[in-house]
């Protein structure tokens, strides 16, 4: 386990800087026709997934079971939501419509079911931060107080639930038991942006960290692995092109494992450049939806329908702000509090 601490993970802050990326792919998509399709609703969706499990691998370090910890870990991401949370959506929303913002402040029960969906699951692209805090802190419970073996069925069984009410809506809507199934999931509000049914990703990581038997798979088989997992998710998403596309797929689990395993056999040379990227992914994940915003309010075309320009403009302005603050975050030690 010391081992595993004082190892370089080069690899893996790279795939997170290159996920940052695919997730401005997601909102501000510059792809039509079958690339659309295979890269902004099938390779970016991994995104979040590989989010989850770097999450839970690097939590694991300390211990999934680990109160301190988990309570450290969720506190620092509500800390890193809150802020960017308010900048891109809370206080425009009220400069914009200022009126039926005092009435619903002014009503005390409207205003408590509304901070409450602003900040769980989150707003905007934010949700996988509030997600992930509900996903570590059901791992925390379930690790705590039951048996290791259940936990991993109660994950996988928690994504297939999921996954009835997001790939297979359809199969989900014509079968009866399924339909209920969907229902009932529905009106727990359990669904793809809370964090209940995603806890299988960070529990991926999780049980990287702690299983050497895992770790010690051999890398052709990873490598093997991961090519089968693609190309069915190939087919899933070529199934899907006459439905509307999922923001899950069966295949993800098996995708972010053999993934995650080979970024972790990668043996990288230490340097600065990987700890920049790291943070500068964090940065780009939470400002690219206020740039695009401003792109919105300068060109007068939704960001979502903007194409190549508002792709390049939201990219290239975030990655301008991201620099900015890592270059001056040593002057300004509040800067810090942005990633």
């Amino acid at each position: 386990m010391q081992q595993a601490q004082k190892q370089s993970y080069a690899a893996v802050d790279i795939a997170k800087f290159v996920a940052a990326i695919l997730v401005v792919v997601i909102h501000v998509n510059p792809l039509t026709g079958l690339a659309s399709t295979l890269l902004r609703d099938g390779l970016a969706r991994l995104a979040v997934p590989l989010f989850f499990a770097a999450s839970g691998y690097f939590l694991a370090h300390k211990g999934i079971e680990n109160k301190d910890a988990v309570v450290s870990f969720c506190k620092r991401i509500l800390l890193l939501s809150l802020p960017w949370s308010v900048l891109t959506y809370f206080l425009p929303g009220i400069l914009e419509n200022l009126p039926k913002a005092l009435t619903v402040l002014a009503d005390s029960n409207r205003t408590w079911l509304w901070l409450g969906k602003f900040l769980f699951p989150g707003h905007g692209q934010f949700w996988y931060l509030t997600a992930s805090v509900c996903a570590v802190a059901i791992l925390f419970a379930l690790r705590r107080y039951l048996p290791r073996k259940v936990v991993l069925p109660i994950a996988c069984a928690a994504y297939l639930w999921m996954l009835l009410g997001n790939e297979f809506h359809e199969v989900a809507r014509r079968i009866p038991v399924l339909r209920y199934s969907f229902t009932l999931l529905k009106a727990f509000g359990a669904d793809v942006r809370n964090g209940v049914l995603l806890f299988l990703f960070v529990y991926i990581g999780v049980l990287l960290y702690e299983s050497e038997a895992l770790r010690k798979l051999r890398t052709s088989a990873c490598w093997l692995g991961l090519a089968a997992s693609l190309s069915v998710l190939t087919l899933e998403l070529l199934a899907l092109t006459r439905h509307r596309p999922a923001e899950y797929y069966a295949t993800f689990p098996f995708i972010v494992f053999f993934l995650f395993n080979l970024l972790l056999r990668a043996r990288l040379r230490p340097r600065p450049v990987y700890t920049w990227l790291r943070n500068a992914s964090t940065l780009l994940f939470c400002v690219h939806i206020l740039v695009a915003r401003i792109y919105e309010q300068l060109s007068g075309v939704p960001y979502a329908e903007g194409g190549v320009p508002a792709f390049c403009f939201t990219l290239g302005v975030s990655l301008l702000f991201s620099f900015a603050v890592l270059a001056l975050e040593k002057k300004w030690e509040f800067l810090r509090r942005l990633h």
